[in-house]
């Protein structure tokens, strides 16, 4: 996106009082980022759209600005939350990943003492928002698949758990980049807090404790987080589980075990099973059903046990002219066509 061009307005700003007082939005900057609106709110903070004076030409001269409500300024665990965030961004790059350009805590000016986070503004629009608009082809949904595995691999990399992988952490732009965003959210566990199951869920709701605390989506939490009372229960793998029911909804346009309530929600996550529709197994092949349906084993230990490496039983797998396979969802589809990669929706 040049200079001129001016960023997608699809991602609206909400009512409620926001963060920041932008009567004078060109008077207003944090650090050298000059807020232009919001654009986006969240459970812990907000999101701005901001213009970067120093990017010269070189890069889009936007950026996307997360900050902190000035309630949570005084929690030190939701500024420890934010930071955490922040380090985590630090040590990953990757095109898969949303890019942090630069953090910290404003000093002086009307936001003095606000923490804030400027990452590469993604000129483009969530997966959640994507396939409600239209619904995905076999290729886009592959193709989708790849690069967030590549991606989280990458995060993996770097001792890095995502914890909250679902369509709405995940921005394509308009290249066709996906993206994992937002790696903001905390790791409590589920029995150590006691749980809410009342009325009132809906299928993107967050999961949290009795305090408030952000532990994941309850339709794309792995069962061994429902399960366990360790402090350490999220792990790489219950990405990988968390990532095989985004790619099932990709598929199906609804995830593995919806329910009305949360604890209906539950009973099926740890106890049914995968039921493929026909109209899916007849577009997508059977080498990548039998991915998806070992990335939502009940057992982590029978998942792909990282996000770089070939299943176990990809015993047709070659080496194909596009260079070597770099994923689980790549390895499974060169697997299943015996090494071709083809643009359609079958390996013929």
């Amino acid at each position: 996106m040049s200079k001129s061009e001016k960023p997608n307005d699809k991602q609206s700003s909400t009512d409620d009082q926001p963060v920041l007082a932008l009567d004078s939005p060109s008077q207003l900057r944090i650090s050298r980022f000059e807020v232009i609106k919001r654009i986006g709110k969240g459970g812990m903070g907000e999101v701005y759209l901001c213009r970067d004076p120093g990017a010269n030409g070189v890069t889009t001269p936007y950026v996307a600005l997360k900050t902190i409500f000035r309630d949570a300024l005084k929690d030190a665990e939701s500024i420890s939350r934010f930071e955490a965030e922040a380090r985590a961004l630090e040590g990953l790059n990757h095109a898969n990943i949303v890019h942090l350009v630069e953090w910290g805590k404003q000093q002086g000016g009307h936001a003095d003492g606000m923490y804030y986070m400027a990452m590469e503004y993604i000129d483009g629009t969530t997966i959640h928002s994507l396939s409600r608009s239209h619904r995905l082809s076999f290729p886009d949904i592959l193709d989708i698949s790849i690069q967030l595995a590549n991606g989280l691999s990458a995060t993996h990399a770097t001792g890095v758990i995502h914890r909250d992988i679902k369509p709405a952490n995940v921005m394509v732009n308009k290249k066709n980049v996906a993206k994992l965003i937002d790696f903001g959210i905390a790791k409590p566990t589920v029995q150590e807090f006691g749980l809410d199951l009342g009325d009132g869920f809906t299928e993107d709701q967050d999961f949290k404790t009795k305090t408030g605390i952000v532990i994941g989506t309850a339709n794309y939490l792995a069962p061994e987080l429902l399960r366990s009372s360790s402090q350490n229960a999220a792990s790489p793998l219950s990405d990988i589980y968390a990532l095989g029911v985004l790619i099932w909804e990709m598929l199906n346009a609804t995830t593995p075990f919806k329910a009305s309530s949360f604890g209906e929600t539950m009973h099926r996550i740890l106890e049914e099973n995968l039921a493929w529709p026909d109209a899916i197994t007849d577009i997508a092949p059977h080498g990548f059903i039998r991915l998806v349906n070992r990335m939502l084993s009940k057992d982590p230990s029978k998942r792909p046990q990282s996000a770089n490496k070939s299943p176990t039983n990809s015993s047709k797998s070659k080496r194909p002219p596009l260079g070597p396979p770099s994923s689980i969802v790549d390895r499974a589809w060169i697997s299943d066509c015996d090494g071709r990669r083809p643009p359609k929706n079958n390996c013929s």
